[in-house]
């Protein structure tokens, strides 16, 4: 039975300061999939800090994760200060670490503000919706991307067609987070966080993920939270561009906007996409 993302963030508490994931969501290699371990993680993490919004994570996947097993989060507590606190998160599975992250919490301050717009106004969100991107597996109904809908501007991320040079998307949760949980808002946009960014850094290119051309995982990523104050459930522009390629890694970096425009997080992947020694020039 497929697991709803609801499921996902459902982790149980396995002693001090350790929970458990009983179901998950695979991607198109039938490992975890990326964003699954990055919602849990910050979610695991969060779990052991009072009232502080998260501003940061960066992870490392290091071993492909499978849906037969449960995966166990330990965090350990780093500091716990006056403005910040900081965590290390570990997942393991089977006896073997898959996925560490460092996650960093920031309690609201007054500064200075400024903000990229986002590139060009979007048009607003199609009643005609794309459909899940390839990521998850759609020759799979079980792995799809169920709880998400998308709209697609530009770009590949539900195609292998070298269009652009960039990826842009409306997304949203189709499932409902309460208004004020602020930790769960910003696991499942950690979660969505992972669609798209490792496609777009094959979209300069003739391959694509999904044909068997190329072998594509994610090494790391990285989420910086700007606000707090959004709601997944409603419609969020995704704009991912890939700056750089070259020894098997693609390197792609995002940004997203709510429909205001506000600018809510910015995201950082590079990914293996190691391809079949024909296709090399």
């Amino acid at each position: 039975m497929a697991s709803s993302l609801q499921d996902v963030l459902n982790l149980t508490k396995n002693g001090e300061d350790c929970f458990r994931a009983l179901h998950h969501k695979e991607n198109f290699n039938q490992s975890l999939f990326g964003g699954q371990v990055l919602a849990q993680g910050l979610l695991a993490a969060g779990l052991t800090v009072d009232n502080t919004p998260v501003h940061s994570m960066h992870a490392y996947f290091l071993r492909p994760g499978n849906s037969q097993s449960p995966v166990d989060y330990v965090v350990t507590r780093n500091r716990d200060g006056r403005s910040f606190s900081h965590r290390t998160v570990n997942a393991t599975q089977n006896g073997k670490v898959i996925f560490t992250a460092m996650v960093s919490f920031h309690q609201p301050e007054e500064g200075f503000e400024h903000a990229v717009p986002w590139t060009k106004t979007p048009l607003p969100p199609s009643a005609s919706l794309a459909n899940p991107p390839p990521e998850l597996a759609p020759e799979r109904p079980e792995l799809s991307a169920d709880a998400f809908e998308f709209c697609t501007l530009s770009g590949a991320l539900f195609s292998s067609d070298a269009l652009s040079a960039g990826s842009r998307f409306w997304m949203r949760s189709k499932e409902q987070w309460g208004a004020d949980d602020r930790l769960l808002q910003s696991c499942v946009l950690a979660y969505a966080s992972d669609f798209g960014l490792l496609a777009s850094s094959l979209i300069q290119h003739p391959v694509s993920l999904f044909k068997g051309d190329v072998f594509g995982a994610s090494v790391d990523h990285a989420i910086w939270f700007h606000h707090t104050d959004f709601l997944v459930d409603e419609w969020l522009l995704y704009e991912i561009d890939s700056p750089w390629a070259g020894g098997a890694r693609g390197f792609s970096q995002g940004r997203i906007f709510n429909q205001n425009g506000a600018l809510l997080a910015s995201t950082a992947q590079e990914g293996l996409v190691r391809p079949k020694p024909e296709l090399l020039p």
